[in-house]
């Protein structure tokens, strides 16, 4: 898969730079280069034998050639571009007989394919509409599997993706991705009658939803979309305890509120210019507990301040060789902790005088 991925650069330069590459007919051109095959300057033949990685380029009147050299001697592989009724066509073969091709038609890829050594083989066909991706065909021996269909919204933007799947059993097997807009997308996983919904949202919340037989499966997570982008989730635990996160426009975290048989705390989340937590306040019966967040000069959390009902109970303060944890009794520090490295694991404790 990487070298595809390579490769695929590696064509798409070539298919604009074809020519301007390479010196007169029958004349080699040398550029330093590594393992990637990327040129990274013109050098002379002579000095081929200073550097581990070369490309010798050449043309010979429609077919333009690249080599990649290792040490001036093994040829990882070889590249040649030929224009063939009027779609240009890259192909390449590898030291170990692997050999791949790119067939490009007005300016776009519209097949790909490569065959290994054994004889086996996989091949895409791209197909396009007005210059947008429409679909993608995959084949494997010439036996299609899988295809991928792009819709998209009159500005071009990706409204679908759906992939396809052609099983050997002949049933309908599909994934759709549905992006719906900047702050969730959708995907649906399985059959017609028997698939999983899943949402994904722009603040990193994933929500799975379970269909069988057309029939949704109750979940413990619901999630509520308000006006101006604003989510409420919902997740209910087996012994009925009940969780409510308020998120607002920008994905953050606003609110949060947990009830259960022995009663309500709510919480809320404010946060600094750059999004960055500042403090959580959360009033339940023991009192109102408020936790500050201090940052150093590059955003890195440096400091957790623990409150309640204005006095201090604890601090976290964060270093690179180690945590320290300080508790306090009636405003006054009474034990230190220290942590290892991980931040995790004690290293010592110490009562304060």
């Amino acid at each position: 898969m990487r070298k595809c991925c390579v490769f695929s650069l590696v064509a798409a330069l070539l298919f604009y730079f074809p020519l301007s590459l390479a010196a007169a007919a029958g004349e080699s051109v040398f550029y330093r280069s590594n393992s990637l095959g990327m040129k990274l300057e013109k050098i002379q033949e002579s000095d081929n034998d200073e550097y581990p990685w070369i490309i010798r380029a050449s043309q010979a009147d429609d077919t333009y050639e690249e080599v990649l050299l290792k040490d001036g001697i093994d040829e990882i592989w070889i590249e040649t571009v030929t224009q063939v009724q009027g779609r240009r066509v890259v192909s390449r073969i590898y030291s170990d007989k692997t050999r791949s091709e790119q067939v490009f038609r007005d300016n776009l890829l519209i097949e790909m394919r490569e065959a290994a050594p054994s004889g086996s083989e996989v091949r895409q066909v791209l197909s396009y509409f007005s210059g947008e991706l429409l679909s993608v065909q995959l084949f494997e021996n010439n036996q299609l599997y899988e295809t991928v269909t792009y819709i998209r919204r009159a500005d071009g933007s990706l409204h679908m993706r759906q992939v396809h799947v052609h099983d050997t059993a002949g049933s309908f097997l599909d994934e759709i991705l549905i992006i719906g807009s900047d702050r969730q997308s959708r995907a649906i996983l399985g059959r017609r009658t028997d698939f999983s919904l899943i949402r994904s949202y722009s603040n990193g919340m994933i929500v799975s939803e379970k269909w069988i037989s057309d029939q949704k499966i109750d979940s413990a997570v619901s999630v509520t979309e308000e006006n101006d982008g604003v989510l409420v989730v919902t997740n209910t635990d087996s012994d009925g305890t009940e969780l409510v996160t308020t998120y607002n426009s920008e994905g953050l975290k606003e609110q949060e509120t947990r009830k259960s048989q022995t009663g309500t705390t709510t919480a809320q989340f404010f946060y600094d210019d750059n999004n960055r937590i500042a403090s959580r306040e959360s009033v339940g019966k023991s009192g109102k507990t408020v936790t500050d967040y201090t940052y150093d000069s590059t955003g890195t959390l440096q400091l957790e301040t623990d409150y309640l009902d204005g006095t201090i109970q604890r601090k976290l303060i964060y270093s690179r060789n180690g945590n320290r944890e300080e508790i306090f009794r009636d405003g006054k520090l009474y034990l230190s902790i220290f942590y290892e490295a991980d931040g995790k694991t004690v290293k010592d404790t110490q009562l304060a005088e």
